[in-house]
């Protein structure tokens, strides 16, 4: 099979045929769907009015899909500054007006209320459902606020972790469900993903607002009062309108959905890897993947699986695997864990943004910072060396499950702890 280059129409996707060598052109990537980022940037810093009229938009709910739609896929453009990005993120939330908090009610429990559109076999699910697994059920009352529109399996998994309640589109009858539950405190899991719930924690539903896990950016929303991070995705100085919390153990605390064999020592050519999606792989990216091609002869590059694989199927890939490629500005998340989970090691990037340091915040909380790149040539560098040592590599693939069921990545205790002492000192402050 001859060589494969990067962006092409139709690119068939790693693992369904194994490239003998995948290597990326200087071919100038088309922008995506979301518009160029001039023009997507400039109609940010519109005033609100000036830009409903414009763009003929009627009704707060359509502005809200269109710029919520917009704001997530800013995170993709390597040209805009972290400044950019939050003044975007500001902006949409300028067209909510401020309203009170409401009073806290007495409940015998802390009711804690998860609002997300990905109750199904979405990547969240691997998150989300080992965090409410671990919740102390003594102390906390949990609810599940559902905008899902895909059920499956998983939803069905779900349902069995808290009270299930399918939210109303129209934001005030979602507005009174909420307040007819007392909860206490009401948890965004999208930002401004695909089927969130901006516009009703616009309203204030409950005395405390979080938002964490979904979503790689504050949500410009004053009505939420706290983001969930750490210090390594949002060191002192990073922006959000919403008061930074930093959790000692970080967000992420994963579980796969399926069962998976354990991982094996592996021989042969080295193969690299990035599983993410194609939007990802910005040019810069591509030509560090070039560059570590080049540096170790004989290997192979596979790209993004296809996505039509069954989970046992796609797990299954990582047999074939020894290094994954991190993408650039925009991390993986679900990915990163997934390969570490199955035994192959991540070389990351860390950023200015965000959405750029979730690789290293993932790898330092693992125990593996030595796989953190701070430049391009460290990158390179990282991913040669790792490369050229079969022996630490093999050791690295029988070793890596239990160091990431020890750490707060598979064990949600750490996290959830953290999480869970959070939610009782915010409740104390109202």
């Amino acid at each position: 099979m001859s060589a494969q280059r990067w962006p092409q129409k139709g690119l068939k996707r790693g693992c369904t045929g194994w490239p003998q060598r995948t290597h990326f052109g200087a071919a100038t990537r088309t922008p995506n769907s979301f518009g160029s980022p001039s023009s997507v940037m400039t109609e940010y810093l519109r005033d609100f009015t000036q830009r409903s009229s414009v763009l003929g938009w009627v009704g707060p709910a359509c502005y809200h899909r269109a710029m919520t739609d917009d704001l997530y896929g800013l995170h993709f453009d390597t040209a805009l500054t972290p400044q950019q990005l939050f003044h975007a993120h500001v902006v949409y939330g300028r067209q909510y007006p401020a309203v009170p908090r409401p009073p806290r009610k007495a409940n015998p429990k802390i009711r804690v209320g998860y609002v997300s559109g990905d109750f199904y076999s979405h990547a969240a699910a691997y998150f989300l459902l080992p965090l409410l697994d671990a919740h102390d059920r003594e102390k906390f009352e949990i609810f599940l606020y559902s905008k899902t529109k895909k059920t499956d399996a998983v939803t069905a998994r779900f349902k069995q972790r808290g009270h299930w309640r399918e939210l109303s589109a129209d934001d005030a009858e979602a507005f009174q469900m909420i307040q007819a539950d007392v909860i206490d405190i009401l948890v965004d899991c999208s930002g401004h993903t695909p089927g969130n719930s901006l516009s009703l924690f616009a309203l204030r539903p409950a005395p405390v607002s979080v938002t964490f896990l979904g979503y790689p950016n504050t949500t410009g929303l004053s009505q939420i009062d706290y983001r969930l991070t750490d210090r390594i995705i949002e060191p002192e100085g990073a922006l959000a309108t919403e008061q930074l919390v930093r959790l000692p153990h970080g967000i992420h605390t994963y579980r796969p959905l399926n069962d998976t064999d354990e991982p094996k020592p592996r021989s042969g050519p080295i193969v690299f890897a990035n599983l993410g999606r194609a939007k990802k792989a910005t040019p810069r990216a591509v030509a560090l993947w070039n560059r570590i091609l080049d540096a170790v002869p004989g290997a192979e590059l596979v790209l993004n699986v296809e996505r039509a694989l069954t989970l046992p199927e796609y797990f299954k890939i990582f047999d074939k695997l020894d290094i994954v490629l991190d993408t650039f500005p925009y991390n993986g998340t679900t990915t990163i864990c997934d390969a570490l989970y199955m035994g192959v090691p991540v070389v990351t990037l860390q950023g200015d943004r965000t959405c750029a340091r979730v690789g290293a915040s993932l790898l330092t909380h693992i125990g593996l910072p030595e796989f953190i790149a701070t430049t391009e040539d460290d990158y390179v560098r990282i991913a040669v060396e790792a490369a050229r040592d079969r022996v630490q590599l093999n050791a690295l693939r029988t070793g890596l499950r239990a160091r990431f069921l020890a750490s707060p990545l598979g064990n949600p205790r750490f996290v959830v702890g953290d999480l869970e002492a959070f939610y009782v000192e915010a409740l104390e402050r109202v």
